[in-house]
């Protein structure tokens, strides 16, 4: 069988250089309906995500129909972004990074495409919209306000709805693997900035007319308008949004693996702790944890005063000692300090507030 390609990049503090199979590629982004050269458009698994409809047939989740597709609906159906299998090695200190349609040695398949039997699926979805409602049940479709409810909230709203649930960390390790690749930096809101710099939170739907596969709304860098990476729209800016998955206890961070034993943020004996503990301060993100049995979960344990002197230019809050839980991306007022690895370990698991949201994504 002929051997597939491999992209890979390696890292210098924030910024990338493009390794293997990916060394002379090109990946701009656009504004509105501009057209712009993206070389990762062309190859798996980044030219094969795409926004789509889905239905479930035989207890599996399947796409129904593609954006652009006859019978595509954004407004009456849920809508989120198909992702096909693939395999990546990432060092512990994230100082590069590949990826694969094979599984090479020392590839492993991100955990969201792991059943609970050990098989794996050929793709899964990540969410397409922030979560609103519709009908009186959360729904991930254009147009609708930012539904606010706490996490205890989220998990209550979803419990009755099959395998659809709120992002969990796993999303988060699949989008930041093709993010770091794709843009050969730590930073990729030096890319697109996001909507941190509004005032008032975006309805979903608003770059639903951006042509290119990554892009914003007016433009990529006030900090003005809303952003989409590759069908996923916001994935920072405008809210901070709520991971099911994980609760931090005295700085331990805790995950789940079965939400049907979500205890209303109460870390039970169906939580495994981590192997280490999160910076005892916030920052700007310098270094983070890595746990081989959950790769997909990442804390930042070192922090720096400065974004000059951060490995990452996203920033971590923590609060004292106590039982917290997760939020992800930052908000419509955090302006550089937003980001797809920016995280605010604060709130308590039953609070609800305005720059609180979630997004619906298939478990």
């Amino acid at each position: 069988m002929k051997e597939l390609k491999i992209y890979g990049v390696e890292f210098h503090g924030k910024s990338g250089t493009r390794t293997d199979d990916a060394r002379g590629m090109v990946a701009e982004v656009g504004v509105d309906d501009q057209t712009v050269r993206n070389d990762f458009d062309t190859v798996l698994p980044w030219g094969a995500m795409r926004r789509c409809n889905t239905a479930i047939v035989n207890g599996e989740r399947f796409p129904s129909s593609f954006e652009g597709d006859d019978g595509f609906d954004n407004v009456n159906a849920d809508v989120f972004v198909y992702v096909p299998l693939f395999f990546y090695q990432r060092a512990a200190d994230d100082s590069f990074c590949k990826v694969s349609m094979q599984q090479h040695d020392g590839f492993d398949a991100p955990r969201k495409f792991k059943r609970a039997d050990g098989t794996l699926r050929d793709f899964v979805f990540l969410p397409a919209y922030t979560a609103g409602v519709a009908d009186g049940k959360p729904a991930s479709r254009s147009g609708l306000d930012p539904f606010i409810t706490s996490l205890n909230g989220w998990m209550a709203l979803t419990a009755g709805m099959g395998d659809l649930l709120i992002e969990s960390t796993m999303d988060d390790e699949i989008k930041n693997i093709l993010l770091d690749v794709e843009f050969a930096t730590r930073d990729p809101q030096s890319i697109m900035a996001g909507a941190v710099n509004a005032d008032d939170v975006f309805p979903s739907g608003a770059c639903d007319n951006v042509r290119a596969s990554s892009g914003s709304l007016k433009d990529n860098q006030s900090g003005e308008y809303p952003c989409k990476y590759r069908g996923i729209e916001n994935p920072w800016g405008n809210q901070f949004r709520w991971r099911w998955d994980v609760l931090v206890k005295d700085r331990v961070p805790y995950v789940l693996t079965d939400p049907a034993k979500y205890a209303k943020g109460e870390v039970t004996a169906d939580y495994t702790p981590l192997s280490y503990k999160i910076s005892d301060c916030d920052g700007w993100a310098d270094e983070f944890g890595f746990d081989r049995a959950f790769p997909n979960v990442q804390f930042p344990t070192e922090v720096s005063s400065t974004y000059d002197k951060s490995g990452y230019g996203v920033y971590f809050w923590q609060w004292s000692e106590g039982t917290y839980a997760l939020l992800v991306g930052g908000d419509v007022a955090n302006g550089r300090l937003a980001g797809a690895r920016c995280c605010r370990v604060s709130p308590g698991p039953g609070r609800a507030f305005w720059i609180f949201g979630a997004a619906l994504s298939p478990a």
